[in-house]
C-alpha cells in the first residue's frame, strides 16, 4: 500500500498570508478559537445546508494558525505538541462537531508528510507553512509503473476535508514486494477531482466536506 499526494486545483491558496499574528502558544491560539466561535455558531444553518465548511471560514481557520498546528518549525509551523493540539480540535468541536472534525482532519492528515522524499516535502512546504492536507487511507486505487513514475487509476469515497485541500494522500494497491513500499508522491501536480456527491452523513456532523476523490490515469 503507498500514500500519494496530489495538488487539488488552485481554487486552494497555497500562499495563504494574512498578516494575521500567529499564536506563539496553544493558550493564544485557544484564545483566539473563542474569538472566532460567535462566528462559527451564527453559521450554523449555512454549515449543514451546505453540508461542508465555507471556503471563508476555512481562511479564518487558517489565519489563527489551525493548519499549521503539525508543520514543522522549520517550516514555519507551530509544532504543537498531541495534548495541545488535541485541545484545540476539542474546543472547535464544542463550538461546532463539523468545524472540529474538518479542522482535524486537514491539521492531522499532514502528519504523514515527513514519510515523504525530501524533493515533495519541500514542494508541499515551499509556499506556506498553512498546507491542509485531506485524504482517504483505503487501498481502492492502483498503480502501475511506468517511464517516468507511476500511473494511478482509483476512486476513493470518504474523503474528508477533500473540498478545502490543497494536497490529497490517498492510498493504492500495487504488486511492489512489501520491502519497497514507501510513500511517495505519485501525482506531484493537479490531477485528483472531487465529484461532487457526499459519501457520508451522519447524525450530528453533517458538513464533513466527505465526498469521493478520483482519479483516472
Amino acid at each position: 500500500m503507498t500514500v500519494m499526494v496530489s495538488r487539488l486545483p488552485a481554487t486552494c491558496p497555497t500562499d495563504f498570508n494574512s498578516g494575521y499574528p500567529i499564536p506563539n502558544s496553544i493558550e493564544e491560539l485557544l484564545a483566539d478559537i473563542q474569538a472566532l466561535a460567535p462566528e462559527i455558531r451564527s453559521r450554523a444553518d449555512e454549515i449543514e445546508i451546505d453540508r461542508r465548511v465555507p471556503s471563508d471560514l476555512i481562511d479564518r481557520l487558517r489565519t489563527i494558525g489551525i493548519f499549521r498546528m503539525t508543520a514543522a518549525r522549520g517550516r514555519g509551523g507551530l509544532e504543537f505538541d498531541l495534548a495541545s493540539i488535541v485541545e484545540a480540535i476539542s474546543a472547535l468541536g464544542r463550538i461546532d462537531g463539523s468545524v472540529g472534525w474538518t479542522a482535524m482532519i486537514g491539521c492531522s492528515s499532514s502528519l504523514f508528510l515527513p514519510l515523504l522524499p525530501q524533493e515533495t516535502y519541500d514542494l508541499i512546504y515551499r509556499d506556506s507553512p498553512d498546507v491542509v492536507v485531506a485524504g482517504s487511507s483505503q487501498p481502492l486505487g492502483t498503480a502501475q509503473t511506468v517511464d517516468g513514475g507511476w500511473l494511478v487509476t482509483g476512486r476513493w469515497p470518504f474523503a474528508s476535508g477533500c473540498q478545502h485541500a490543497q494536497w490529497m494522500r490517498s492510498s493504492v494497491a500495487n504488486s511492489v514486494r512489501a520491502a519497497r513500499l514507501r510513500a511517495r508522491a505519485a501525482l506531484p501536480s493537479m490531477a485528483s477531482r472531487g465529484v461532487g456527491a457526499a459519501s457520508s452523513r451522519t447524525r450530528k456532523t453533517k458538513a464533513s466536506a466527505s465526498a469521493s476523490v478520483a482519479v483516472d490515469g
